[in-house]
């Protein structure tokens, strides 16, 4: 059985093969597509169909509502006799990871930076699920300084 680490890790790095700063998409042509399958150890399935998957997910995990493409997935016995949510590719196995992980109440820890340039999704570790940022001390700390030097300067302006 799939655990919530491998079911998080599949679909945060799936997220992220659009990489929005550097203008970097993984999936973009059908070679870059198989070879992340392949590193997946998933079969490649339809490369249309991902791409549409990858957009759907990450507009849900961003906005809270999206339109999923129809996906086959299917529900197998594992080894230890309990059933498992599967798909048989790509789309099918990166979304069979997204259910699973919100039927264990886990989803809201899937996050995107808030930081427009970033995008970038990640995993929330933290206990009360409260982090913000891809990482504190890139887009984090970039963005508090940006809102602390607005704060200032709203302020030195008012008082002028």
């Amino acid at each position: 059985m799939v655990g919530e680490a491998d079911d998080a890790r599949l679909v945060v790095e799936f997220l992220n093969t659009v990489d929005i700063d550097e203008g970097i998409d993984l999936l973009a042509t059908p070679a870059g597509y198989r070879q992340w399958a392949t590193a997946h150890q998933l079969r490649a399935g339809d490369r249309r169909l991902a791409l549409e998957l990858r957009d759907a997910l990450r507009q849900l995990v961003r906005a809270g509502g999206a339109t999923l493409p129809q996906i086959a997935l299917e529900v197998r016995t594992g080894s230890d006799g309990a059933p498992s949510l599967v798909g048989d590719d790509v789309a099918g196995g990166v979304l069979a990871a997204a259910v699973r992980l919100a039927t264990r109440g886990e989803w809201r820890r899937l996050k995107l930076c808030p930081n427009p340039i970033c995008l970038e999704a990640f995993w929330d570790r933290s206990k009360n699920r409260s982090r913000t940022w891809c990482a504190m001390t890139g887009c984090g700390n970039l963005l508090n300084a940006r809102a602390y030097r607005a704060r200032r300067r709203d302020a030195q302006a008012g008082l002028t």
